[in-house]
């Protein structure tokens, strides 16, 4: 099959730059298995408006040509550009609700590309294109008669709720205004029309691939036919055992990720207001640490909290690797609050054989997740606290975990695995609009 990929990154090799994101990763991951099944790939990156017309880095473009060399068809990528002025007049939004087309241009920019990528895709041939965690790409690819399928990462407009309702979270006293009624009612607009604008693009879309289970449903409430659960995937690192044996002091990584982001901000919260608190008692004296590794500072209303004696705050970390290889229980909270999402971050822990330590609300976006099995999960702060405690005491139970959690990885979550699914709903796709 002719796969025509579009996305907003350029793919990268996990070795190459630490500074990176999972995105990038999983870019290069994904494209290499497609070609490896036999498919006739086609690359398209999509930057975004901040990034200057051919500005590229070498790393970047020593990226490009390891694609070139491994057999995928690497297109010059385009930059999106400033393209529009943001209006914020209060009644702005008023004037959208009259244009759907307006509204697509407004939320979806990159919809003005559509043009260049039917040019672009026709002159590949493509039987099919697939869009990898690309709002971006899903615009600009919009109205092409080609079948779509769509990789789909977060729902768009969910960060932007979860900041509304909980506001006192993400905002500082100094920024009050945005809990103001007029403000407020101007945001329920414009979110109301993003959700909207959204489901309608999403909607003309022949297949969405979800990686997060819970947004299946979410799809499917909204008029989607064809949604479906993927999952997610990471490198398949074999080098790594389950060997480790926890001795004090204990090494807790508490979280790992950019501190500024929606979900940190919920398993930060969760973490040092409810855990922290019951783990001195429960550890009895014994000598504990909880790393909290990211750059980025947390949200104002957070910051006070990060200053307890059990934490370390170790900012941006160069060698991941290390750190996960001297971790004795991996912290993952972020599904904690409003916000469900199937972040990398659970599958890397079982990639790496790490002793996962999870919220139950993870299981709503990664049904795989079994307690006991592949990691420990818990609802209320004492009782992820006792999780904890037992994980980093009880060299058994952390083997078992390690061990589950790489057979779980192995079994449902390759980067081979996903891109035998992702072919399948390629193909699932191209018969549909054959029929």
């Amino acid at each position: 099959m002719r796969i025509f990929v579009v996305a907003d990154d350029v793919p990268f090799r996990s070795d190459c730059d630490p500074a990176v994101t999972a995105v990038n990763v999983v870019l290069f991951l994904l494209l290499r298995e497609l070609q490896k099944l036999g498919n006739d790939v086609t690359y398209q990156c999509i930057l975004p408006e901040s990034r200057k017309e051919g500005e590229l880095t070498p790393a970047e473009c020593a990226e490009i040509q390891a694609l070139h060399e491994f057999g995928i068809h690497v297109l010059p990528p385009l930059f999106l550009g400033t393209h529009f002025r943001r209006v914020r007049h209060r009644l702005y939004y008023l004037r959208l609700l009259f244009s759907p087309t307006a509204c697509l241009r407004h939320f979806y920019p990159s919809v003005r590309l559509s043009g260049v990528l039917h040019e672009r895709s026709k002159h590949s041939r493509a039987d099919a294109i697939l869009t990898i965690w690309s709002p971006r790409g899903v615009a600009a690819t919009d109205g092409l008669r080609i079948p779509r399928v769509s990789y789909q990462g977060d729902i768009d407009y969910q960060p932007k709720i979860a900041h509304f309702l909980d506001g006192r979270l993400f905002f500082s006293e100094k920024h009050r205004d945005v809990l103001s009624f007029f403000h407020r009612l101007n945001q329920r607009l414009r979110l109301w029309l993003f959700v909207r604008t959204h489901h309608q693009l999403m909607n003309r879309v022949d297949v969405i691939a979800n990686v997060t289970a819970a947004n299946v449903d979410i799809y499917a409430q909204h008029g989607h036919r064809h949604s479906s659960y993927v999952g997610n995937t990471w490198i398949a690192d074999g080098s790594r055992t389950s060997s480790r044996v926890p001795e004090p002091p204990y090494k807790i990584i508490g979280h790992v990720g950019h501190l500024a982001r929606t979900g940190t901000a919920y398993g930060l919260r969760f973490l040092l207001k409810e855990v922290l608190p019951h783990l001195s008692g429960l550890f009895g004296g014994k000598s504990y640490q909880v790393h909290i590794i990211g750059a980025g500072e947390a949200p104002l209303s957070l910051r006070p909290l990060l200053q307890q004696p059990s934490v370390v705050l170790r900012g941006f970390v160069k060698d991941l690797d290390a750190e996960f290889a001297g971790a004795d229980a991996f912290c993952m909270f972020n599904n904690v609050g409003s916000y469900i999402a199937a972040y990398t971050r659970h599958i890397i822990a079982w990639s790496q054989s790490l002793c996962l330590v999870a919220h139950a609300r993870s299981t709503l976006a990664i049904p795989e997740i079994v307690h006991g099995e592949n990691a420990l999960i818990g609802s209320t702060g004492r009782e992820v606290a006792e999780l904890i405690v037992r994980a980093v005491t009880d060299p058994d139970l952390n083997r078992r975990i390690r061990e589950g959690g790489r057979r779980t990885y192995e079994r449902f979550f390759t980067p081979q695995r996903i891109a035998e699914k992702l072919s399948g709903e390629l193909m699932r796709a191209a018969g549909m609009t054959r029929s």
